[in-house]
């Protein structure tokens, strides 16, 4: 290689690193840790990491699926909780946060900019003051602030709190409670696909039996497979539109594109617009069993 070839690869080289800002440590900056939902490989860790780089005032960012947690240098100057929420909802993924409301024993409506400006600190993603019925409804994030350091900046502002109303309170393990409302979420489809996916096989060994004719298997396949596919399964579909709309493709592009087509396919042909077989019945040709095995939501 020339001293050209080396004087334009060292260019080629010092311009991407002038790309690369995540990893690397700002002086001045402050490190906010936010608990990623939704991510699933590598991909959404690399979608939410551009999400959150695309927000003002963030220096640089680091997303680790291994523990759902992303990693933020921020210029506190022009950075916005809000924001940084926006802009990971808008990737397809959210932040795990808190809420609570806090009672006050009076608030005047002109003193609601007081309260708000009073939270207006790192950690607070919303704030909703409520004059009327004397109220403060904070957003925020746990891994920053809590509701007793919330309370406490309330009182400083010179306002008394007389309630404090936190969902699951006395639950401190913020790790724990991120994951639980995930699996909380895979728990619920499960609960719909286990028996519809046991139904779809006892009509198979019914169908094999020859008990039941194949049109009629195929037909009831089709009603139970359903909700596996479209609520179930909606899981995987979200995520392969998300990568979709982030110009990217992960596992969930895989499994969408083969439940959906198998799927899309086989209705097709079960309305005879196609000509074919379904992917959620039995084919027999010559007294010779053939299963299909690509059921939408496998």
């Amino acid at each position: 290689m020339g001293p050209r070839e080396c004087r334009m690869s060292n260019e080629a080289i010092h311009d991407e690193l002038g790309r690369v800002r995540v990893g690397l440590r700002f002086s001045g900056g402050k490190e906010v840790h936010f608990k990623i939902i939704g991510m699933h490989c590598a991909t959404c860790s690399l979608t939410v990491q551009r999400a959150l780089m695309s927000v003002d005032g963030v220096l640089s960012a680091s997303v680790s699926m291994a523990s759902d947690e992303a990693v933020v240098i921020v210029d506190l100057t022009r950075f916005e909780y809000s924001k940084a929420l926006r802009a990971v909802q808008r990737a397809g993924y959210d932040i795990y946060r808190e809420s609570v409301t806090l009672t006050l024993r009076s608030l005047e409506p002109e003193e609601a900019n007081t309260v708000t400006r009073a939270l207006c600190i790192p950690g607070v993603f919303n704030v909703v003051v409520n004059p009327v019925n004397h109220s403060v409804m904070i957003t925020y994030n746990p891994l920053e602030t809590s509701d007793n350091e919330l309370r406490a900046i309330i009182e400083s502002a010179g306002f008394r709190v007389i309630n404090v109303a936190k969902a699951d309170a006395g639950d401190f393990d913020v790790d724990r409670k991120a994951v639980e409302t995930d699996l909380r979420d895979i728990r619920n489809r499960l609960i719909v696909a286990a028996p519809l996916t046991a139904l779809i096989f006892a009509l198979e060994a019914l169908s094999i039996a020859r008990l039941i004719p194949d049109a009629l298997y195929a037909v009831l396949s089709f009603a139970l497979a359903t909700p596996v596919q479209f609520y179930s399964g909606m899981r995987f579909v979200r995520g392969a539109v998300r990568a979709f709309r982030n110009a990217t493709a992960n596992m969930d592009t895989l499994v969408a594109l083969g439940t959906l087509s198998a799927y899309i396919f086989s209705v097709l042909v079960l309305l005879h617009v196609l000509s074919g077989e379904v992917f959620f019945r039995l084919k027999r040709r010559n007294n010779n069993l053939h299963t299909h095995w690509a059921l939408p939501g496998d």
